[in-house]
């Protein structure tokens, strides 16, 4: 979804993904709600989680990673 910035955009705490890069879980900081995408760097859906701010990246191919949530934000993360 598209946001229009406004002023309140400012007190926004960035999304924080660590450890990046990642082997096999990566926690997100940050997070108002648990919901998120992850897109792989083509721009498809990998998986969708709702109740975690811990991803197990195990079984992903290694590579560059989007995580967009429900609130808009992004963060990028690679896995290795």
């Amino acid at each position: 979804r598209n946001r229009d910035y406004n002023a309140n955009d400012e007190d926004l705490i960035d999304l924080i993904v660590y450890p990046n890069p990642a082997y096999e879980t990566i926690q997100i900081k940050g997070l108002y709600e648990n919901r998120y995408q992850v897109f792989d760097i083509n721009g498809r859906q990998v998986t969708e989680i709702l109740s975690s701010p811990n991803l197990n990246v195990n079984n992903f191919v290694s590579g560059t990673y989007i995580i967009k949530t429900s609130d808009g934000r992004v963060v990028r993360f690679i896995k290795i």
